[in-house]
């Protein structure tokens, strides 16, 4: 159950996001108005039906970066959305950074909830957020895969590849994750990607090995195990591996 102080903290995010949704009428009429003049720039792919877990699946393989999605309820309630998400899922699990942002309704619904917390458990970063707007996937910041129309369901849906547009759809991503909460009972995904360095150092790996094991960069790996062996304030891997299992981090 929701602590009263996690329920107070959603409804103060449900009433800053009620502004937010104030504001996207005008910018969508602005964007429809827009639009002969986007199109003549970039040719756009509009995608339908059962073909679209397909089309999922080669953004997925053909990008790079970060994936972000936000999920609404309308979608949670196709019986089809766990094809596509299990491609989402086989991405965070092979150690891609994803950010998720879902429905609070989600807390709910028995069904929704244990998807969502699979989702997190296999690498995920959840948070929750109410009614979210709109249907939206993107990947890296080469594609992005929104609903025809805004609002509308998302059977129907286009292929994004306009750097400013993909852009702006990123920045839309942020915000609303900024209101969002974080879902109870799940461990960052910040923090299980640190602990998954922990073990690879315990075990002797070097940074070569992390980083073709977890999907990172050679710095990216770099980094962490800087930091690591600086919160554990140990002089060598050896010692911040011996350290991490001391004091059961791992």
């Amino acid at each position: 159950r929701m602590s009263e102080l996690e329920a107070r903290s959603l409804l103060d995010r449900e009433r800053a996001l009620a502004g937010l949704r104030a504001a996207i009428p005008e910018y969508a009429a602005e964007e429809r108005g827009a639009e002969l003049v986007g199109s003549a720039l970039q040719p756009v792919e509009v995608h339908t039906g059962p073909e679209v877990s397909a089309v999922v699946d080669a953004l997925i393989r053909s990008t790079t970066g970060e994936v972000l999605l936000i999920h609404t309820v309308e979608w949670l309630d196709r019986p089809g959305w766990p094809k596509q998400d299990t491609l989402i899922a086989r991405e965070a699990a092979g150690g891609r950074g994803v950010r998720s942002i879902y429905p609070t309704e989600a807390l709910h619904r028995p069904q929704w909830l244990a998807a969502v917390h699979r989702w997190a458990e296999v690498g995920e970063d959840v948070r929750l957020l109410p009614s979210p707007p709109l249907r939206l996937m993107l990947f890296g910041v080469q594609a992005a895969l929104v609903p025809v129309e805004w609002g509308s369901s998302p059977v129907r849906r286009v292929i994004v590849r306009t750097p400013g547009v993909v852009d702006a759809l990123r920045l839309l991503f942020e915000v609303l994750w900024r209101q969002g909460a974080p879902m109870p009972g799940t461990q960052p995904a910040g923090d299980r990607r640190n602990q998954q360095v922990l073990r690879l150092l315990a075990a002797g790996a070097k940074d070569e090995t992390i980083a073709r094991q977890l999907g990172l960069s050679l710095r990216t790996v770099r980094r962490r195990v800087a930091e690591q062996i600086g919160e554990l304030g140990a002089t060598t891997r050896f010692q911040a591996g011996v350290e991490a299992v001391r004091r059961r981090l791992i």
